[in-house]
């Protein structure tokens, strides 16, 4: 019933008192809005809603693969980058180990 006097233009705060709610948010759990409506009101009010949408020419989509070739690339490059780093680390590491363990026999 909530639904349908909204949808006919009732203000939710007359509905409120209707139905006898302390509070509003209590009243908003009784009226779901129709999906009907609610795609109504957007295209009637949104100014995305009037908006084309274009095909895109061959010239954009050309651009578009070339953009994530690249991007691939540049990830590719990152993630080699950051295995090799790993890899540095790893052996600075080990090396630092080695170097503590020469030093703490040389204290014996």
């Amino acid at each position: 019933m909530a639904t349908l006097m909204l949808e006919g233009g009732a203000d939710i705060r007359y509905i409120q008192q209707m139905l006898g709610h302390t509070k509003l948010d209590t009243t908003c759990l009784y009226t779901q809005v129709s999906i009907r409506k609610l795609q109504e009101i957007y295209m009637a009010t949104h100014p995305g809603a009037k908006l084309e949408r274009k095909e895109p020419d061959q010239k954009t989509l050309e651009n578009a693969e070339s953009q994530l070739a690249t991007e691939e690339e540049l990830f590719s490059s990152l993630a080699a980058e950051a295995e090799e780093e790993g890899t540095k680390k790893l052996c600075h590491s080990k090396s630092r180990k080695s170097v503590g363990k020469k030093s703490g026999n040389d204290n014996k």
